[in-house]
């Protein structure tokens, strides 16, 4: 079973419905799991600790971390970047590395997808990774 979270086009989830024996689960705003509410967070955490699936994949939302958002600063808009990035990080980013960390100290698998030059590698949540030993997938498109 691989729960594919944060899911937006699905495509890991369809490609590994092509493999016998794989069950993807998602967790999207779609299929009710709206992880800009904090008890949707707590819910989730509960569910993965509970169920103790393999492999996660994470995918956060990217668009208010790449740089093409820095444009939005030079034209004035940075407090509401950065109030967006808050957001973010108090919910997105906070589930992810919970859930993360949950995973890897349970023996299992956890993936993180993010462009690679995404502002998001930058974050605290995220650079503290390095020092825990733990590494995240960075993609190389953006």
């Amino acid at each position: 079973m691989v729960w594919e979270v944060f899911v937006d086009g699905g495509g890991l989830g369809h490609e590994l419905l092509n493999y016998d024996n794989v069950e993807v689960c998602v967790f999207s705003k779609e299929d009710g799991w709206d992880f800009d509410q904090i008890h949707i967070i707590e819910e989730f955490v509960e569910k993965m600790r509970s169920e103790r699936r393999d492999h996660v994949w994470f995918a956060p939302p990217c668009k208010k971390w790449i740089q093409m958002q820095e444009l939005n600063i030079a034209q004035g808009q940075e407090e509401r970047l950065m109030a967006d990035r808050r957001r973010l990080e108090a919910t997105h980013l906070r589930v992810t590395r919970e859930a993360y960390d949950e995973q890897q100290k349970s023996g299992r698998h956890a993936y993180v997808e993010h462009p690679m030059q995404s502002r998001m590698w930058r974050n605290s949540l995220m650079m503290n990774s390095a020092r825990t030993g733990f590494g995240f997938g960075r993609t190389a498109f953006s």
